[in-house]
C-alpha cells in the first residue's frame, strides 16, 4: 500500500489526537486485522481540538489496517490501482488505475466512481450497493470495495473502511 505524501505510521501522526476503543500491540506493518478494524472504525472518537470552521470534518479511511485522514481541503482524493499519482494506491485486480475519488461538496464527502467495474459500498450495517460512473454521499461509517462485490462473511482484505468524523470543539471558558 502507498499513501501519497502521508505518514502511515500511527506513532508519527502530527494531526489531531484521536482515541480508539481498539487496544493491542502494534508491530511492523500489522496495525489492525479485518475483524478488529470494523470494531475500531465503529468505536473511534475524536478527543480534541480547536480548528478553523472549515476544518471540523474529516474522512477517516482504512486500507489493510493503515489509517488515512482526508480533510475537505485535500479533495479530490483519488484512489486507484497501482497508480503513483493517486492519493491511495490499491492492489486489487478489479480496480481501475483511476478508479474513484473522494470529493467534498455542500458540507458532505462524496465518493465518485470513474471505473468500468464500479464501486460497491456498504453504509453501516445496510446492504451493499453498486455505483458506476456516478457519485454517492458517504454517510456515517461503512466500507467500499473497488470493482468487486463485498463479501458477506466479513473476511475481505480489499475493503476500504471509512468513517466521517467531526472534530470536537472547545467551548470558550470551559
Amino acid at each position: 500500500m502507498r499513501v501519497t505524501g502521508r505518514t502511515v505510521s500511527a506513532c508519527m501522526s502530527s494531526g489531531p489526537l484521536y482515541y480508539s476503543g481498539w487496544q493491542g500491540s502494534v508491530s511492523g506493518e500489522s496495525l489492525l486485522t479485518d475483524k478488529t478494524l470494523e470494531r475500531h472504525v465503529m468505536e473511534s472518537t475524536v478527543l480534541n481540538t480547536d480548528y478553523p470552521e472549515s476544518d471540523k470534518i474529516v474522512l477517516e479511511l482504512y486500507y489493510h489496517g493503515f489509517p488515512v485522514m482526508v480533510s475537505p481541503e485535500e479533495t479530490p482524493f483519488e484512489i486507484g490501482r497501482n497508480d503513483t499519482s493517486a492519493g491511495l494506491s490499491v492492489s486489487s485486480e478489479f480496480a481501475s488505475r483511476k478508479h474513484c475519488a473522494v470529493e467534498f461538496h455542500g458540507g458532505k464527502f462524496l465518493l465518485r466512481d470513474f471505473s468500468r467495474n464500479g464501486t460497491f459500498i456498504q453504509l453501516s450495517l445496510s446492504q451493499s450497493f453498486r455505483i458506476q460512473n456516478e457519485s454517492t454521499p458517504l454517510i456515517g461509517n461503512g466500507c467500499f470495495k473497488l470493482g468487486a462485490a463485498i463479501n458477506s462473511d466479513g473476511d475481505d482484505g480489499e475493503r476500504i473502511f471509512f468513517k466521517i468524523k467531526t472534530r470536537a470543539t472547545r467551548t470558550p471558558g470551559v
